[in-house]
């Protein structure tokens, strides 16, 4: 089962009338022709209704004058044709209404299953971005501060045909992804190597020269294009269509090594018990390469049986949070979507590994990570600093690992909004404001993306959650291109939304303001 929540909130600039309401600009020409029968429609009625109330007058005061009294049936009848004519316009208004506010709304989809038997009070809706066929990218659009030895990570929707994208020995495709300095012509394009992850839905880039120059910002500009094709030979964006987006490179080289911020199930915590259906989540200061997290790079044990307990990890949140799956089935959720338990009344231990150090480290790059990475790196190759020391010294000392606890008991309880900015239906809203939600529960903040958290189909979006330990609740905050002015929005979270116990997000549940 699918769903959306829908969270209405308006953007309203300095601006009135009709076309503030249902967040249409003021040139619109279809807008104008409604205006036109607007003027008409009012001068029309008023006029219908003087004709009829003179008429009234007149019927009544005629008396025996035969000629007064056929002179108010004739003003009768003409009030009744204005009338008459005001309520085909009427009619015309209506219709013309719902053309305009559907061009410029969401499309409502056909009701699921579920919905038709009244599983949601709310409106459900067509997620806007069911055609979009690249989730996520390093860096955002608009990004500004990128190193100049950063890599450029693409996740796409649907597996890629690598043989599409990389030559026999990895080198980039230029007439199937370029990368170019702004400004620069096709001919120029970056050469790079790429690599995919093992499921072919992430690329990895590194440029094989540093971008950009020495302490001087300049933009880069990606474009994928429409010889980018799936494992099913089609075309992944279809054929004519293309995505392109920029970024800045501040001019500086990356030689900070990334850092833990959170850890789920938390650290130190020996004596609370865990849900057996809990996943296990990660999340870094920094973008990581997805690249290091496959294999054994972090290891999952049960520490009473001293076995490894199989799973798979997932990236996501901006390619800075890690979530482990067990692959013990243990029940389904409200979404019918299988759940998947750790070992119960386990004490499980988590070893995330640093990657150990180029042989030869080159004075500027004192972090560089061996290839290929056996540990942890983040996007610019710099090796895990498990311990905080502001350095990496490789997998013996800066590798991390926690401990913590599971009981026999499912979580079952669906996580809900709690709170949301800009609220439900507000007007003036900033145009660069970004959208936030609180949810009641700890999420697994990887399956928080543009295909699960939806502005609009008219902008790019990236989004960032963060996981509050104390509250054990999880806020993300979703950025944008600039609203346009006088236009109602309606974001939508969709119920592919799970919770950190792989609930899935119940979409008929939010704040009322």
């Amino acid at each position: 089962m699918a769903g959306v929540v829908l969270l209405p909130f308006s953007v309203f600039a300095e601006s009135s009338g009709f076309y503030r309401v249902i967040g249409l600009p003021e040139n619109d020409a279809g807008l104008l022709v409604v205006r036109i029968l607007q003027i008409i429609w009012i001068i029309l009625t008023l006029g219908s209704l003087g004709v009829a109330i003179l008429a009234f007058l007149r019927m009544r005061n005629s008396g025996d004058d035969l000629v007064q009294a056929q002179t108010a049936k004739k003003l009768l009848l003409f009030g009744a044709i204005g009338f008459g004519v005001s309520l085909v316009i009427t009619i015309i208004l209506f219709v013309a209404y719902g053309a305009l506010a559907s061009k410029y709304q969401q499309t409502v989809s056909t009701p699921t299953k579920g919905e038709q038997e009244g599983e949601s009070q709310y409106s459900f809706g067509k997620p806007l971005n069911q055609f979009l066929k690249i989730t996520n990218h390093y860096p955002a659009r608009d990004e500004r501060g990128i190193s100049r030895n950063a890599k450029i990570l693409i996740t796409f929707a649907d597996p890629v045909k690598p043989e599409s994208v990389l030559e026999q020995g990895g080198a980039l495709k230029k007439n199937v992804i370029r990368l170019l300095m702004q400004g620069d012509q096709f001919k120029n394009a970056i050469a790079a190597q790429g690599t995919f992850s093992d499921d072919h839905k992430i690329l990895s880039l590194t440029p094989e020269k540093l971008l950009g120059d020495v302490n001087k910002k300049m933009f880069y500009s990606v474009t994928v294009t429409d010889t980018l094709l799936k494992e099913t030979q089609e075309s992944l964006l279809g054929l004519g269509n293309s995505y392109q987006w920029q970024f800045e490179i501040s001019g500086v080289i990356d030689n900070t090594p990334p850092q833990l911020e959170s850890v789920v199930p938390f650290a130190n915590q020996e004596q609370e018990l865990w849900h057996k259906n809990s996943l296990i989540q990660l999340t870094f200061n920094e973008a990581l390469d997805p690249n290091s997290i496959s294999g054994k790079k972090i290891i999952v044990t049960n520490e009473i049986t001293k076995k490894p307990i199989d799973g798979f990890w997932a990236i996501g949140n901006a390619y800075r949070s890690l979530s482990f799956v067990s692959q013990e089935p243990c029940g389904k959720n409200a979404c019918q979507d299988v759940i998947y338990c750790l070992p119960k009344d386990a004490k499980i231990l988590v070893n995330a590994k640093a990657a150990n150090l180029a042989k030869q480290p080159k004075a500027e790059r004192p972090f560089l990570a061996q290839s290929p990475f056996d540990g942890i790196v983040d996007a610019s190759g710099n090796s895990f600093d498990g311990n905080k020391d502001g350095k990496s010294q490789g997998s013996a000392q800066d590798s991390y690992n926690w401990t913590f606890k599971t009981n026999d008991l499912l979580h079952t309880e669906s996580a809900r909004i709690e709170f949301l900015q800009p609220s439900r239906d507000k007007t003036r809203v900033d145009l660069m404001a970004p959208v936030e939600a609180l949810f009641t529960s700890l999420m697994d903040v990887t399956s928080l993306h543009n295909g699960t958290v939806v502005l609009s189909q008219e902008l790019s979006t990236w989004l960032t959650a963060v996981n509050h330990e104390k509250a054990k609740k999880t806020s993300v905050k979703v950025f944008h291109d600039p609203f346009k002015k006088d236009t109602l929005y309606t974001p939508l979270v969709r119920s592919e939304v799970r919770d950190i116990y792989q609930q899935c997000f119940y979409p008929c549940q939010g704040p009322a303001k």
